[in-house]
């Protein structure tokens, strides 16, 4: 047989080894289940609607959204697993609709520069210790709710140095309200193993005037603290309301007993 067809017929063998050989792998990879990698999905807060610097953050301004974890933590998006918005917290800047909430988008009560944030326009922050706080124990107040100040005084003495002597003269009255708590402060004295008291200080957004009228009322007067949705901003009970009421009850029951 000639040589070139020898030759001729082993490549045709070669060729045709190695074309089986490649399908036979084909079909092998093909019958392979493709595996895509799985993605991780991660809880964020998106806005409902457009939000004002240092508003109060409420439920309904924001909804749950998922999406890739990698992204979340790529562009420091606010995760609802190990981040909570806290009673009382603040938006730091204005914010539209559809945004995913940051880290630095939120300021929460215990942040440095929250109460700055929170004070507004022409406000100063002010400490006030609360020494009756026999109403707030039953309606407990958090940062953001407004509180006004009740004065009970006398026209004729200083009820913080004199007493109740003149008991004719007294008025209470409502003489700030609407002030707002940018921070809470509780805390408790103790006495060997009891305890001894429970105190309560907040610090609230007063104006410049409201803080000198405040200053003023606890020299002369007795200041009381309560919620300003419990009050009129224009409440007065005057001693005599009181003085009368319990002078003609006992003017009735005199003339019952006769």
């Amino acid at each position: 047989m000639n040589r070139k067809i020898i030759v001729l017929i082993v490549f045709a063998l070669l060729a045709s080894i190695i074309f089986y050989i490649k399908d036979v792998i084909s079909i092998e990879d093909d019958s392979q289940e493709v595996v895509e990698p799985k993605v991780k999905l991660v809880s964020v807060f998106k806005l409902n609607k457009n939000v004002m610097k240092t508003k109060k953050i409420k439920s309904t301004d924001y909804r749950i959204y998922d999406i890739e974890e990698k992204q979340a933590h790529k562009q420091n998006l606010l995760l609802v697993s190990n981040s909570k918005i806290e009673s009382g917290s603040i938006y730091r800047k204005n914010l539209e609709k559809d945004n995913i909430l940051i880290q630095g988008d939120i300021a929460n009560p215990q942040d440095d520069d929250y109460i700055y944030l929170s004070l507004g326009k022409d406000k100063i922050p002010y400490y006030y210790e609360v020494e009756n706080s026999g109403v707030l124990e039953a309606i407990p107040l958090v940062v953001g709710d407004r509180v006004s100040f009740v004065a009970t005084a006398s026209s004729n003495l200083n009820i913080r140095e004199q007493g109740y002597r003149d008991l004719g003269t007294l008025e209470s009255r409502v003489i700030i309200s609407n002030a707002k708590i940018i921070k809470v402060n509780k805390f408790e004295s103790v006495e060997g193993d009891k305890l001894a008291d429970k105190n309560l200080s907040l610090i609230v957004a007063l104006n410049s005037r409201d803080v000198l009228k405040l200053e003023m009322a606890q020299k002369i007067s007795e200041v009381t603290l309560v919620p300003s949705n419990l009050s009129n901003n224009y409440m007065f009970v005057g001693s005599s309301d009181i003085v009368d009421g319990i002078h003609g009850v006992r003017e009735l029951r005199a003339g019952i007993d006769e």
